[in-house]
């Protein structure tokens, strides 16, 4: 795959079969630390590992965010580093083997500090839509 342009996307490579539920949960506390949240991820498993189980590392830790991938012969993704501090990693890509790479998609978190009213964007809406 391919992305162009400013795609936030950091990488999680799991390289040993069964510490796939423990660095989803360092990659969780480390986006959190980030003020980002999880929008979406991509898994590519390698077909001779279980991806039931890396698949339910993913929806464990993050039930509600959207998970797409599929079993490969081969994965692409960055150098798993035993030594970082960092458990998501970006660029210094290669060829994998035995490893589930999950592409992880963040954004900042908002907070708000007051409510939001169904009204109140609907009708920011409405005025956006009427200027030229």
């Amino acid at each position: 795959l391919m992305f162009r342009g400013n795609v936030p996307l950091a990488a999680l490579v799991c390289s040993q079969r069964h510490n796939a539920t423990e660095q989803m949960q360092r990659a969780k506390a480390e986006v959190q630390e980030q003020g980002k949240s999880v929008l979406g991820a991509l898994m590519f498993t390698c077909c001779a590992r279980d991806e039931e189980a890396d698949a339910k590392a993913f929806t464990d830790t993050f039930p509600a965010t959207p998970l797409a991938g599929m079993p490969c012969g081969g994965e692409i993704g960055p150098a798993a580093c035993s030594d970082s501090k960092s458990v998501t990693q970006v660029g210094n890509v290669r060829m994998q083997g035995y490893t589930a790479v999950y592409g992880l998609f963040s954004h900042p978190t908002r907070n708000r500090s007051a409510p939001l009213y169904f009204a109140e964007v609907d009708e920011a809406y409405r005025q956006s839509r009427s200027k030229p």
